[in-house]
């Protein structure tokens, strides 16, 4: 409930008669009220004093009360403003109301509807205010280090990173592409006593095999060619602080040695020096293969594996967490919004219904995709069915149901549930469909290309089949 004494009430007219009937009315309801009659005094007055409501007259000895209005908004966007003019037409209402005004009124006013008005205009500010305090509060729950989640798999997250956080141990972070695993980190080291130091991210994958190792351990001069000056590598630049490892699957056994040495024994060369370094640094490994599979068949050394799996963290798939697909949508559809300078307000139930049914291989990193298309091609404020990426439309949700050799057990049941006809046929049609190109896949043994030219189909068609279907080809090499 908002102190009337407290509400601070700015009214700006020129007209002696009009300041005293608003004066009055507003002080004796328990206002906080000025006055003035020119549009600089106003912005003075502003300049100097925080106000919750401005009443403007439209017309204004120095400047056009519009003018003044969008002035107000532009410098003091929370503050509400009621327009009032002698020479009301609907234009200049509805321009008045483009500017953000709450409300246009023509005189003459009584200090009856000027009192209703300010109500009115203390009820939007309350309710905005309500909306701030909740939006908070569900800051408060949901969002961790710029991880969003209210699922009980996504809080079980955040209680394991704030008992991790404070410990020195290594970490192995598992999930699949998409779930968050860099921002875990970030938020492991955030809450950490490291907070303060660098924090330093590096995709192994994206290393060219050549210069790996300088990168990590940085290089002297003239150490191999091009070599032209001396070069710190990540390990020396996250001193202090926490080095994250995505992909630490992809590194070469003799990159894994030098690794182990380095968590060892804390201590490392750079390439082509005889000096050593010191290493205080805390290693926070990430992957989407499981590694204890790679250490049994001999592409990860199991030492290393141990000595970066202290603790462990892993990651939900977004399909296991389908009450955090709205929270996310809201959340970029929000960000999105503001880049594009578009006003979405929300996602019809329609569209609503294909997210939630949608089974997101992606994870988070699809959805942020998706969102953002369906920002820029939205015709209004809302989300629509029709705004979605077509394959989201195109692919019906049941026929993820439907495994790559076509269990007719489920065929049936979907059939059974389904009572559009167009559906039915397309769960049919799908099936078949889907089943006929796995057959294919597996005669080439995974080899699009070939695939393609058996069918007679062109191969970008054959990849949009194969994704409306879920079908990797890695499935069938």
């Amino acid at each position: 409930m908002i102190d009337l004494s407290e509400v601070k009430v700015l009214v700006i007219d020129d007209d002696t008669a009009i300041q005293q009937t608003f004066y009055r009315a507003l002080s004796l309801a328990g206002y906080q009220v000025d006055v003035v009659s020119a549009g600089r005094d106003a912005l003075e007055r502003l300049n100097a004093r925080r106000y919750d409501i401005v009443v403007v007259d439209a017309q204004l000895p120095d400047i056009h009360g519009l003018h003044l209005l969008s002035r107000i908004k532009e410098l003091y966007p929370f503050i509400e403003v009621l327009v009032v003019t002698g020479f009301g037409t609907i234009d200049l209402a509805v321009e008045a109301i483009k500017l953000g005004a709450f409300h246009f009124l023509t005189k003459p006013v009584t200090g009856d509807e000027i009192r209703q008005n300010i109500k009115n205009m203390l009820d939007k500010i309350s309710m905005k205010q309500e909306i701030h305090k909740l939006r908070w509060q569900l800051s408060e729950q949901y969002e961790f280090h710029n991880m969003l989640g209210r699922s009980l798999a996504m809080q079980e997250v955040f209680m394991q990173i704030r008992k991790i956080a404070p410990s020195t141990a290594n970490v192995l972070i598992f999930g699949e592409s998409g779930t968050g695993k860099e921002l875990a980190a970030q938020a492991i080291h955030a809450e950490s006593k490291r907070r303060n130091a660098p924090f330093i991210a590096i995709n192994c994958s994206a290393l060219a095999e050549g210069t790996i190792e300088s990168e990590l351990f940085g290089h002297e001069k003239g150490a191999f060619t091009g070599a032209y000056r001396k070069r710190k590598g990540f390990i020396e630049e996250a001193d202090g602080g926490t080095l994250f490892l995505d992909e630490i699957s992809t590194l070469k056994n003799s990159i894994q040695i030098m690794l182990l040495r380095v968590i060892q024994e804390r201590e490392f060369h750079p390439v082509g020096s005889s000096r050593k370094l010191t290493s205080n640094v805390r290693f926070i490994a990430a992957t989407n293969t499981p590694l204890e599979k790679l250490v049994e068949q001999g592409r990860f050394r199991e030492d290393l594996y141990y000595r970066l799996n202290v603790v462990n963290l892993n990651m939900p798939p977004l399909r296991e967490r389908g009450e955090d697909i709205h929270i996310f949508f809201q959340h970029f559809i929000k960000y999105y919004g503001e880049q594009q300078n578009r006003q979405i307000e929300g996602i019809e139930a329609k569209a609503q219904e294909i997210l939630s049914k949608h089974s997101w291989p992606g994870n988070v990193r699809e959805l942020k995709n998706v969102c953002e298309s369906a920002v820029m091609m939205a015709e209004d404020n809302q989300i629509r069915r029709a705004d979605l990426p077509e394959y989201l439309l195109n692919s019906n949700s049941s026929l993820g149901l439907l495994d790559n050799d076509g269990d007719y057990k489920n065929l049936n049941y979907l059939l059974c549930q389904e009572k559009n006809f167009k559906n039915a046929k397309n769960v049919w049609n799908g099936y078949f469909e889907k089943k006929f190109i796995c057959r294919v896949l597996k005669e080439t043994k995974g080899s699009v290309t070939q695939a393609a030219n058996e069918i007679g189909m062109a191969r970008p068609a054959l990849q949009r089949l194969m994704k409306k279907y879920r079908i990797k080809r890695e499935s069938f090499k």
